[in-house]
């Protein structure tokens, strides 16, 4: 009986890599189609509004995580036996329910100051609510993104991302966009939570793991910590214009500026895949002691 020779690493990567570019060219072609679809059904000013929710959402979202996006890739792609895998989703799951209750009860301790500070005046109070439940579905999406990443679902991965970000807001724009608009982002929000929550029971091969994870809290919250400062640094050289706009003009323009910056970092991530699959399979070598085919690639 022949056997077969393992696949090299690069054939992997690459394989991996066209399949996350392909995704992201699909997200990318639904954000075009989703803003359109705003833009005829809630006017200007909805989008205006989307569109900053989106730039302070940018800068909330890392607080929240605590790079733990890098750090749970990191980790579980570089775990030597099985059974600690849900210990370290466990682990993360716990640090980011903390830091994303703390974020929703400060912005919504006072409506009126967080509508005053994030869209400039405490007239839009009534989007506060909704702007938190699509935090807390972002948050949602972007951690079970990283428990998938790190291990190596590359296929559940992109079809989270494409079905979450691309498919099922325009599904939900074209069923309920005669509902008000605060009732669209809340419902938005509310389907991301439930679509990563699905993606995450499949993700954890068993949940008898969970019981040990507060070893692991330290470890995730070191390695998260040390790149805090460089993902919320990136996050506001494209957020903080809008924010600040927001307070000396009208939603309308700040949207254009918002809707602007979102193209661009929609066209950027197209060009990241490379990035997002290499670390966790290199994650997995060194843990191996396979350095060697690492090496060799390069």
């Amino acid at each position: 009986m022949v056997s077969r020779k393992p696949k090299g690493l690069f054939k992997i990567v690459a394989k991996d890599a066209l399949i996350t570019l392909g995704a992201e060219l699909m997200v990318l072609v639904s954000f075009f189609v989703f803003y359109r679809l705003l833009a005829d059904w809630f006017g200007a000013e909805g989008v205006g509004e989307y569109s900053l929710m989106r730039r302070v959402l940018a800068v909330l979202i890392p607080v929240a995580m605590l790079g733990l996006s890098e750090a749970l890739g990191r980790y579980i792609a570089g775990t030597t036996e099985e059974r600690e895998r849900p210990g370290l989703i466990a682990a993360g799951l716990a640090i980011t329910a903390t830091t994303t209750a703390i974020l929703v009860l400060a912005l919504n301790v006072d409506e009126k100051f967080s509508a005053r500070w994030i869209f400039g005046v405490d007239s839009y109070e009534h989007l506060v609510l909704p702007l938190t439940v699509l935090l807390v579905g972002l948050i949602s999406h972007t951690f079970v993104y990283a428990c998938l990443r790190g291990s190596l679902q590359i296929k559940a991965v992109n079809a989270m991302q494409l079905l979450n970000l691309g498919i099922f807001p325009l599904l939900l724009l074209l069923a309920a966009h005669k509902a008000t608009f605060s009732t669209l982002i809340i419902l938005l929000g509310a389907g991301h939570v439930v679509t990563a929550t699905i993606f995450l029971i499949a993700a954890v091969p068993s949940f008898g793991g969970m019981k040990g994870y507060r070893r692991f809290v330290g470890t995730l919250l070191r390695f998260g910590a040390s790149r805090l400062i460089a993902t919320l640094a990136a996050a506001a050289l494209f957020s903080l214009g809008p924010i600040v706009a927001s307070h000396y003009v009208s939603i309308v323009e700040v949207g254009y500026l918002s809707l602007s910056l979102a193209l661009l970092i929609g066209v950027a991530s197209v060009a990241s895949p490379l990035g997002s699959v290499l670390l966790p399979h290199v994650s997995g070598l060194v843990s191996r002691g396979e350095v060697v085919r690492f090496e060799r690639v390069l």
